[in-house]
């Protein structure tokens, strides 16, 4: 079969642009559907399709004519018209034949093209309906084989009544517990309910947010704490951060400077699965120490991963998609304690070092002595993705696809430009923090504020673009660790210990071990922030006392604290799901099989770091 060539395809492509059917498409939803199109030459009297083969690829016949007919009988001459619309309309079978009347270039798209077209643009489906209906009329159609889909009608898990069974006993067995210990009366009600909180996450009984509002609700009706104390989430700067953040993430991918940036960088990249995971990787590490905030850059480059994973057209939940995500999420969260402004947390522990420590330790001299677990952990991740994901499947890309891509783009709009001077005046507003004095939050508010009133996001978008369930989420679980700091609980924790003194003083690699062990179980408990305030504020005077550098101390703290087992104790796995939940394209029990193996990744890069801070005199 012949190929067209470049001019050929150049035109073909700009006269479907045109056409009926697809002229008022939005043109980034045009450029990537071309990509999916592959282009035919067919000779005078070749077939392109036969009655009752399976409906696969609507086909748009640019140049040439092609007959259509039924039982020998034309019913149509088409040219400048899509033909085979029982692809698009979910018919199993063509009803008829195509055959070319003369030599014909005809341009061959996917079902599965057509389909993403339809969920960005449903009234398309209704234009391919009365193509077919046209060509259907006068033609005895008897019940015609429509394509069904697995019913997805929600089923109850067998885990479910073990679950909810658990969240009723669990409480009880801590109110027990804690009774018989003298716990005061708002610490073990407290603790019950985090406890039946915690047990819903854990069996996934229902949605995130719901175990979070019975928390908060519980916590209010029983007066465990002030409505100001529960409540101050939703008043905090994270909560308007991640508000504003999923605003600007918004008004960046309606407008379509991110899926240029993929097409963009896909021109220099050589494509092959190594180094589209490495460039994702590395820019989460660069985005780490300017963004400090790990929800705010899931946020971000998330839909710069959505744009890239529907730009090179692989198979879902697969090795190869999995990799790229999962490179994505670990290239903005598994480098946070390397730069000491990639999180709050950080600050915490630095605010916490003696005055001699902090003057020694700027943000140079940080990453200075945190480079050889840097890229220790590099090479680790690197190493482990190889192994996990290793596949046969292949980047489904080239040069002249992307090429055409671009050109149906055409130049930047309006819309591109004012994103992209959203994204550098936000992180203007960043870097200069330390002149102006305002806190990231506000900041964040600010350029989205500036936004709103330029009318870049309208009231429906508000409602519908920002994540409202994960914001409840986020701002009951900083409510949560609010209410533990008010009524003391931390403190009664912190109490019990200090026995890790010992070790830290006598065998310091042992004590690496214990301190991971004693962490990831409070971490089942407490969230990242109030297990490093927990912590720091215990073992960073011990440390002092034992001999004992506080900031390998502090160091060790939070590399260890960010480690997480389950969903329910990372929020920004949750928001990295809840972006990619619609794209649905990466396999989540690979993912978190992988989180665990990063485990040993971490603690080999600072054993690994030993000598290098024995030189520097750390240790």
């Amino acid at each position: 079969m012949l190929k067209p060539d470049e001019l050929q395809i150049d035109e073909s492509i700009k006269d479907l642009q045109k056409s009926k059917l697809f002229h008022d498409l939005d043109v980034r939803d045009f450029s990537k559907f071309v990509k999916h199109i592959n282009f035919r030459i067919y000779q005078a009297g070749e077939t392109i399709f036969k009655s009752n083969a399976p409906a696969k690829n609507v086909y748009y016949v640019y140049s040439g004519s092609v007959n259509i007919a039924i039982e020998n009988k034309v019913i149509d001459e088409v040219s400048g018209n899509c033909i085979g619309e029982e692809a698009a309309i979910d018919v199993a079978h063509y009803l008829s034949n195509a055959v070319a009347n003369s030599v014909a270039l005809v341009l061959e798209i996917p079902q599965e093209a057509i389909r993403k077209v339809f969920q960005t643009n449903p009234k398309k489906q209704t234009e391919f309906y009365s193509l077919f209906i046209y060509r259907s009329m006068g033609v005895r159609i008897t019940k015609p084989s429509i394509a069904r889909t697995t019913s997805t009608k929600p089923s109850l898990q067998f885990n479910q009544p073990l679950g909810w069974i658990s969240a009723i006993i669990v409480p009880l067995l801590v109110f027990y517990t804690t009774h018989q210990a003298g716990f005061e009366w708002n610490s073990y009600i407290f603790l019950m309910i985090l406890s039946a909180t915690i047990v819903m996450w854990i069996f996934s009984l229902v949605p995130e947010f719901i175990p979070a509002i019975f928390a908060i609700l519980s916590l209010l009706i029983l007066g465990v704490a002030p409505s100001s104390v529960i409540l101050s989430g939703f008043a905090s700067g994270s909560f308007f951060m991640a508000m504003s953040l999923f605003g600007l993430g918004a008004i960046i991918a309606d407008s379509g400077i991110t899926y240029r940036a993929v097409l963009l960088a896909s021109r220099f990249l050589p494509f092959s699965q190594f180094w589209y995971s490495l460039s994702l990787l590395v820019n989460g590490i660069l985005l780490t120490p300017v963004l400090p905030s790990a929800n705010g850059r899931i946020k971000l480059i998330g839909i710069l991963l959505i744009e890239l994973l529907d730009s090179v057209g692989i198979r879902s939940k697969g090795k190869l998609a999995t990799n790229l995500a999962v490179s994505t999420f670990m290239g903005v969260s598994l480098f946070s304690s390397v730069f000491l402004s990639s999180k709050s947390a950080n600050f915490v522990v630095y605010g916490l070092l003696p005055p001699q420590v902090q003057q020694q330790f700027s943000w140079g001299y940080w990453l200075t002595a945190t480079t050889v677990m840097g890229l220790v952990t590099i090479a680790g991740y690197l190493l482990v993705s190889s192994l996990v994901f290793r596949t046969d499947e292949s980047l489904n890309v080239s040069q002249e696809r992307v090429d055409l891509q671009l050109k149906v783009l055409g130049t930047m709009t309006n819309m591109e430009w004012l994103a992209l001077g959203s994204v550098f005046l936000f992180l203007i507003g960043i870097t200069t923090a330390s002149i102006h004095k305002i806190d990231l939050p506000w900041i964040a508010l600010g350029v989205f504020f500036l936004f709103l009133s330029l009318g870049l996001m309208g009231k429906k978008d508000f409602q519908t673009k920002i994540d409202w369930s994960f914001l409840i989420l986020l701002g009951s679980l900083v409510g949560l660790a609010k209410t533990m700091s008010y009524i003391e609980l931390d403190r009664m924790i912190g109490s019990n210990l200090e026995w890790l003194g010992y070790f830290m003083g006598n065998d310091f690699g042992l004590f690496v071990i214990i301190f991971l062990a004693t962490i990831l179980f409070i971490r089942l408990l407490l969230p990242n922030n109030a297990t490093v305030a927990i912590f720091a504020t215990i073992l960073i005077p011990m440390a002092e006392t034992n001999g004992i550098n506080p900031w390998l101390v502090g160091i060790l703290l939070l590399s260890f604290s960010d480690i997480w087992l389950l969903p329910y104790q990372c929020s920004y796995y949750l928001l990295f799901r809840e972006i990619m939940s619609e794209s649905n394209m990466f396999n989540e029990r690979l993912m978190l099989r992988t989180n665990i193996l990063t485990i040993g990744i971490r603690l080999a890069a600072i054993y690994i770091s030993f000598p290098y801070w024995e030189k520097l005199g750390l240790m």
